[in-house]
């Protein structure tokens, strides 16, 4: 009431069904991201869709399909494709600047001893491949403009499942991308691209 908001829901598909509204952002816990962007799209409205999209890959990939189809904007939540430092990397390799890529190396790494408990397991969508990974797994498609076709991945997990990782991803041009994702580290938000031409660093933080 403090905040005037005439329209409040307990249930999720209520707010998704009513007319008054043009476009739904789904910010709740992984597991249910299916379930409510299907609602969403087949009630006909816009999605703005957290990552990930689905903890399945085969919900995903309808989902997928299904806002391809209906005609309306939907869009995943990675954030740091809009981040100053990123779109300025983007225009260098996009320029040619750099040459041809051919490797990009990256660490993304936090310590937050207050940690919810759904970042702690994988089945949740925890864990530091699937919660920070996945944001730079986006950004190597973004800034190379290539595919994943190879993928290996190493963890050590304790009381935080998949609590450091290591990744090592060969793209569909020969491309190889190294990974270090740690919840358990120092502050750091870090990718760097080697090119034929020269290395362009970056700096999220």
């Amino acid at each position: 009431d403090s905040y005037n908001i005439e329209s409040r829901y307990t249930d999720p598909v209520g707010l998704i069904n009513s007319n008054e509204i043009e476009a739904v952002a789904v910010c709740a816990p992984s597991e249910y991201h299916y379930a409510l962007g299907t609602s969403v799209l087949g009630a006909g409205k816009h999605l703005f869709m957290e990552k990930p999209v689905s903890l399945r890959l085969e919900e995903s990939a309808k989902l997928v399909m299904k806002a391809r189809s209906s005609g309306l904007k939907a869009a995943a939540g990675f954030n740091l494709r809009w981040h100053r430092n990123v779109r300025k990397a983007k225009d260098i390799t996009g320029s040619g600047a750099l040459g041809t890529i051919k490797s990009i190396r990256s660490v993304m790494s936090v310590n937050d001893p207050a940690i919810a408990d759904w970042r702690k397991k994988r089945a949740l969508g925890g864990g530091s491949i699937l919660d920070l990974g996945i944001h730079h797994f986006d950004l190597m498609r973004f800034l190379s403009g290539e595919e994943a076709e190879e993928v290996r991945a190493s963890s050590v997990s304790g009381e935080i499942e998949d609590e450091t990782a290591h990744v090592i991803i060969r793209f569909s041009n020969g491309m190889l991308t190294s990974f270090l994702f740690s919840y358990v580290s120092g502050q750091a938000n870090e990718i760097e691209i080697f090119g034929s031409n020269g290395i362009l660093k970056i700096s999220l933080y």
